[in-house]
């Protein structure tokens, strides 16, 4: 079977009525698919070179071409010349000329001269629109994530995504897999501890805001643990050198970013003892 984009190896044949142009258009096969399409034809009365005008309408009377260029173009004896439709543009012929598959004319003139008779286009410089094969609405294939088993590069250079993941995020269930999956998932809030080599699932710790709390999803402070048996804290410190508190407390005024001295009567540190009583815990601290 021959592949959409090698039929721009084809040749476009189409003969002007009244005779005085040939037009043979054909276009590279291999890719990337070149956007020119080569014209032959005649100029009578021209040889040496000339500036040639190319356009390009929607129907053959049509006043406003939709594309046109000018080209300095070689001429033998006999006024035959050949020219690449699209040679003098950076990217050649635009797609979207051939994209609606359209009807599309083409004249040429000469400098000088009254522009030949239209020729209608037929079949191959359709073709440009195969180019579209090696992109997604013009975007190559590396600026899409594409779906595989894993995710991350492959050896080709693409992205990829895991599907199975994304079947699981989406519909909350498992699908059938190969390899391990995630089987459970943590709650909003708590910061996750894995419980298997795959598996995630809500540690003890709890964030709410700017405070995290062990065992508690309401932290009181910046910091809080709960215990349920006694000691609550242990801290250690096993050095060859103790000559610091195993605890410092540090204190300024202002800002992590920008502290600011203390004042007097500052309480710098401390431990404050509070009891719960009949309703909740008493006041209290020790400086």
């Amino acid at each position: 079977m021959i592949r959409p984009r090698r039929l721009l190896v084809r040749a476009l044949v189409a003969i002007l009525a009244a005779g005085t142009v040939t037009l043979v258009c054909a276009a590279p096969a291999d890719p990337p698919v070149p956007r020119l399409v080569k014209v032959a034809g005649t100029l009578p009365g021209v040889t040496g070179a000339a500036t040639v005008r190319f356009a390009l309408y929607a129907d053959q009377a049509g006043e406003t071409p939709l594309w046109t260029e000018t080209q300095r173009v070689a001429v033998d004896d006999g006024g035959r010349f050949a020219a690449y439709l699209g040679a003098s543009q950076a990217e050649g012929l635009p797609v979207e000329l051939f994209a609606t598959g359209e009807a599309r004319w083409l004249a040429v003139q000469a400098d000088g001269q009254a522009e030949q008779p239209r020729v209608l286009l037929v079949s191959v410089p359709y073709a440009l629109k195969a180019a579209d094969a090696d992109t997604m609405g013009g975007k190559p294939l590396s600026a899409f994530v594409l779906a595989g088993d894993k995710t991350g590069t492959g050896d080709d250079g693409l992205t990829f995504v895991d599907t199975r993941v994304l079947r699981q995020a989406l519909s909350g269930t498992l699908a059938p897999t190969a390899g391990p999956l995630p089987t459970s998932v943590g709650a909003p809030g708590y910061i996750g501890v894995f419980t298997g080599t795959a598996d995630l699932g809500n540690s003890i710790m709890f964030q709410s805001g700017t405070s995290i709390g062990v065992n508690t999803t309401a932290p009181a402070a910046a910091f809080h643990a709960v215990a349920s048996a006694a000691p609550g804290a242990f801290f250690d410190v096993y050095s060859d050198a103790l000559g610091a508190l195993p605890v410092v407390y540090r204190a300024a005024r202002g800002t992590p970013g920008a502290p600011t001295a203390v004042q007097s009567d500052d309480i710098l540190g401390g431990l404050a003892v509070r009891g719960y009583g009949a309703t909740g815990f008493s006041g209290g601290q020790g400086r």
